[in-house]
């Protein structure tokens, strides 16, 4: 399916690429003196910016909704990514960035969820050291206020850190999971690492995100290399426990933001209306509270 076949579906009111919802979207202002960017771990500081007027330019009226992720440049100062989220006309909600070893985590938790447009709490775990802390009691203490409050806790692990995932869900199997990017299992990924990222649907409180597709895939658009891994986290999990996101503003050069829908929409054709209108628009909904466009 090409982004020209897409944007064709995205004018008949029968399609579930109607109206999609992004459940993976990153804004920022590069150089901004009232948004400054904060401490964070040592990724590359842009250049360019990623403002919500781009977005919406680059995603060509495709979308009903979209989760604003906290970037790491503001390291925890949120202050852009809920202006951004109040500010904007198509239905959002914000995934705030928790440090779950700080021992202010519960009390900003709670703080930023006395904002109506929280919709999770986002923690990152990368690298090829285990994440212990991740099962620890500073850590649970965070994953009980989740609960309390009825917020997901979202995950960016590499895939060494998705087998702590399990030990998490065990002990809290009242706590919302969503592991972002398939578990950033890429096409060359260790079998194990992959079969503990599947293994996870077995817990039902587990969530995926099929997101960043495009930056993970090692072929070109539309993306078949992915294509095994799509269809595997689809038949373990189903279409209610997945959703889309694009990972914008990080797409590959020269690919178009309706690639990502298209790849996906192509790697799940054996799906039916319903199953799609579950990855690219209601679970997510459901899952971050996001209203429908009326």
């Amino acid at each position: 399916m090409s982004s020209t076949e897409v944007r064709r579906l995205a004018k008949d009111p029968h399609s579930p690429l109607v109206g999609v919802v992004d459940a993976h979207v990153h804004l920022w202002e590069a150089g901004s003196r009232e948004y400054p960017f904060g401490p964070h771990d040592g990724l590359p500081v842009p250049t360019t910016s990623a403002t919500a007027r781009d977005f919406i330019a680059t995603s060509g009226g495709l979308l009903s909704g979209a989760v604003l992720i906290q970037p790491r440049l503001y390291g925890y100062d949120h202050e852009y990514l809920y202006g951004c989220c109040a500010a904007s006309d198509l239905p959002t909600r914000a995934v705030a960035l928790i440090g779950v070893t700080r021992p202010t985590a519960v009390g900003e938790l709670r703080h930023l969820c006395t904002n109506r447009l929280t919709g999770a709490a986002r923690v990152i775990a990368l690298g090829e050291k285990p994440a212990d802390w991740l099962c620890g009691d500073g850590a649970s203490r965070v994953w009980e206020a989740c609960q309390e409050l009825s917020v997901p806790a979202e995950f960016l692990v590499d895939p060494p850190q998705l087998r702590h995932l399990h030990e998490v869900a065990t002990k809290h199997p009242d706590l919302v999971i969503v592991v972002d990017h398939l578990g950033r299992c890429y096409p060359n990924t260790d079998a194990d690492h992959e079969s503990s990222l599947l293994g996870l649907s077995r817990y039902p409180n587990v969530y995926v995100k099929l997101s960043a597709i495009g930056a993970m895939s090692g072929a070109e658009f539309p993306y078949v290399d992915m294509w095994p891994l799509i269809r595997s986290a689809n038949r373990y999990f189903g279409s209610q426990r997945l959703m889309w996101g694009s990972d914008w503003p990080h797409l590959r050069s020269g690919h178009s933001y309706s690639d990502g829908p298209a790849a996906l929409a192509e790697a799940l054709e054996s799906s039916n209306d319903h199953e799609l209108n579950d990855i690219f628009k209601t679970t997510a909904r459901r899952l971050y509270g996001l209203p429908t466009t009326t």
